[in-house]
């Protein structure tokens, strides 16, 4: 007898309540609000991450082009882009007296010259350096600091001067002072000059 007593207190214990209905649609909605906050948290984390990669971007694109340039002529370049300031370079005096920078700016400045010559048209030029007569025409070459590399600016002695009779040797230290003009080649080029009514030989 008290082993029976025994086994059905056991069995009582090991029993489940019986949960109402009340109950599990309690737990069915506590569970269904879970999930479904899971999901809103997890959209929400997305569009953060989104909205910091984006700005990541627009700030990364506004730096890169802060210092972006483009030279005269490039409008197509410059067209394409319209979100970029417009950068211009310092005007070109009307006297540009190269014969007072050093080795390294006049080498700089002639570039300048080559590169951009519509900044320098009807500007007057004063030059120094060695005199290159060529078939294509006169040059004076100017080196740059190590005097490791030339530059030649073309001029074109103005008035009535015979070649080689009115012209200084080959490699002579000349001077000129003219202004920066161009002239069409005889295959449609643009070239580039200084018309000089004097030639200067240094001593």
């Amino acid at each position: 007898m008290k082993k029976n007593k025994k086994s059905r207190k056991n069995l009582n214990k090991t029993e489940k309540k019986p949960v109402s209905e009340f109950k599990k649609t309690g737990r069915a909605f506590a569970s269904l609000i879970k999930r479904r906050f899971g999901i809103i948290v997890a959209i929400a984390c997305f569009v953060v991450v989104v909205v910091g990669i984006n700005l990541g971007i627009n700030a990364m694109s506004d730096k890169d082009s802060e210092g972006t340039y483009y030279p005269p002529g490039d409008s197509v370049a410059a067209a394409n882009d319209q979100s970029l300031p417009e950068y211009t370079r310092a005007p070109v005096s009307d006297f540009v007296d190269l014969t007072l920078l050093s080795s390294t700016m006049i080498y700089a400045e002639v570039y300048n010259i080559m590169t951009y010559p519509e900044d320098y048209m009807g500007k007057t030029i004063k030059m120094n350096g060695l005199y290159a007569p060529m078939d294509s025409g006169n040059f004076l070459l100017i080196e740059d600091a190590s005097a490791c590399c030339q530059q030649g600016l073309e001029f074109i002695w103005n008035g009535e001067h015979i070649y080689p009779d009115d012209y200084p040797s080959a490699n002579t230290h000349i001077e000129v002072v003219g202004i920066f003009d161009s002239y069409e080649d005889e295959f449609g080029g643009i070239r580039y000059y200084v018309a000089v009514d004097d030639i200067f030989v240094n001593s």
